[in-house]
């Protein structure tokens, strides 16, 4: 079965995206998300699996190398027949790029399925140590109507949407200076939370330069002040959730319940027929975390999630050690300063 062997793709970025399309993979998977990538500093790496000089499986995966090690990364993991992910892909991977140490770190937007789990750690890939995401991910299907998509929220959750609609919110879609709305709301939060830019101007610069066709943004505001932002990309006929953000004010009024109401409003004027809200992580993300669950309690499913391979025995620990840090030690840091 798996006789073949892994090949980079030169074809054209609409075949790549159409394979992708086809087989639900996510938003990072699509050939300007590369792009955007590689125009950070990643080096983008796309590969595919044909068989009859079809394509039945890919994978674009970024990485960077610094001295012996190289850290490579596969967002939203495999495209099409997870079947190849086989030590031939490790192979392929670290022989294209020159590898000597091999970092490889993946989470797999698939739907968890018992055998591919147990490809994974046949292949010696294990579960990540620390997992920057949840293992569900929450998914609207937009055939329903809103009064459908409430009735399944949980009680709290539609109490503060009606709540929200009494504080005088007026949301909106964005089609011109995108730039403004990423940076300027994003801005005030890292202030508020003493914590980085979660989107630096260069970062949102890149981001729209290469998707602005497939981004859309929609906003909050209150009077002439803008207190959420929320985004997706459009990947064929589903929404993947980008990015959202509520400010301090946005977050008394309630804004970030009647800002979701209005993308999917927005998705359905395009025809979208599910909108994947992506999933967080609890313990890091708490409010997130009761937001997705509140509103998306029946319309949840579990993944594969995080993966790591190392061909060095300690550099899964040396690396999730050092994310763990970081992530905690600047959650902590914004606490602390929260609270003196």
């Amino acid at each position: 079965m798996l006789d073949q062997d892994w090949k980079i793709f030169i074809g054209e970025s609409n075949e790549w995206n159409k394979f992708v399309e086809s087989n639900n993979g996510q938003f990072r998977q699509l050939y300007e998300w590369g792009n955007y990538k590689e125009s950070l500093g990643w080096k983008v790496l796309r590969l595919v699996y044909e068989k009859d000089k079809k394509i039945i499986s890919s994978t674009q995966i970024f990485y960077r190398k610094k001295f012996f090690l190289s850290m490579v990364y596969m967002p939203g993991g495999i495209n099409g027949d997870f079947d190849y992910v086989s030590k031939k892909l490790i192979s392929k991977i670290k022989n294209l790029i020159g590898a000597n140490v091999i970092y490889l770190r993946a989470d797999f937007i698939n739907q968890f399925k018992d055998k591919d789990q147990i490809l994974l750690k046949k292949n010696k890939w294990s579960r990540s140590k620390f997992e920057m995401d949840s293992r569900r991910f929450f998914e609207v299907d937009l055939c329903l109507t809103n009064d459908e998509i409430l009735s399944n929220t949980s009680q709290k959750w539609r109490y503060n949407f009606k709540r929200s609609l009494k504080n005088n919110i007026v949301c909106k879609e964005e089609t011109v200076n995108k730039n403004f709305f990423f940076t300027y709301i994003h801005n005030q939060l890292s202030k508020e939370k003493n914590m980085r830019n979660l989107f630096s101007d260069r970062e949102v610069e890149a981001l729209i330069k290469e998707l602005n066709k497939k981004l859309i943004i929609s906003t909050a505001w209150q009077g002439n002040k803008l207190i959420g932002v929320r985004s997706i990309i459009l990947v064929g006929k589903k929404a993947w959730h980008l990015n959202s953000a509520v400010n301090l004010e946005g977050r008394k009024t309630l804004a970030g319940y009647k800002l979701l109401m209005h993308m999917i409003d927005v998705c359905k004027k395009r025809d979208v027929s599910y909108y994947n809200l992506g999933g967080v992580q609890e313990k890091l993300f708490p409010g997130p975390y009761q937001f997705k669950t509140s509103f998306g309690k029946k319309s949840s499913y579990q993944i594969l999630g995080e993966w790591e391979f190392s061909n060095f025995l300690f550099m899964k620990f040396i690396l999730n050690f050092a994310m763990q840090f970081y992530i905690k030690s600047s959650l902590l840091m914004s606490k602390i300063i929260k609270n003196l």
